[in-house]
């Protein structure tokens, strides 16, 4: 036999009565690099790619890129743009940005956290003389599956 907990609590007539129920997020994990799969990103290239958590609380994003031969000036810029109103319309300035130094044959990520709604994220090569190889991204979503 199983057994159920209920939360209850007391009525000043000192009746019980069931508790509102809980909504509790669940994160959906996906298959490695969903957004942008696995590849090389040119010397200077930038790239972009549309995420839409607008159905759910948000979710996380975990980006990771392996450098190579590294010039003075590296990185992979990540900026992360909102789409705002009901059209909906991509904001101009990056809601936020991080840059992922590079360091010659390593590879490095970074995890970020998005809230609701819908999302623009751009990938820079900061090197202007070398690619980066084995740049994706990958996308978990937090969803409200199961209300007790």
């Amino acid at each position: 036999m199983s057994t159920r907990k209920v939360k209850v609590k007391f009525h000043s007539s000192g009746e019980i009565k069931k508790m509102a129920s809980t909504t509790i997020p669940t994160l959906t994990s996906n298959a490695a690099n969903n957004i942008r799969a696995l590849s090389t990103l040119a010397a200077s290239a930038t790239a972009s790619y549309d995420i839409d958590y607008s159905a759910a609380y948000g979710g996380w994003l975990h980006v990771i890129g392996t450098f190579g031969t590294v010039a003075a000036t590296n990185g992979l810029q990540i900026d992360i743009f909102k789409y705002y109103g009901s059209t909906p319309t991509l904001a101009t300035n990056a809601w936020q940005t991080w840059t992922i130094p590079g360091t010659a044959s390593t590879t490095k990520d970074k995890d970020i956290s998005l809230p609701n709604g819908k999302w623009s994220i751009k990938l820079t090569n900061l090197d202007g003389t070398n690619a980066l190889t084995n740049v994706g991204i990958t996308s978990d979503v937090i969803t409200n599956q199961a209300t007790t």
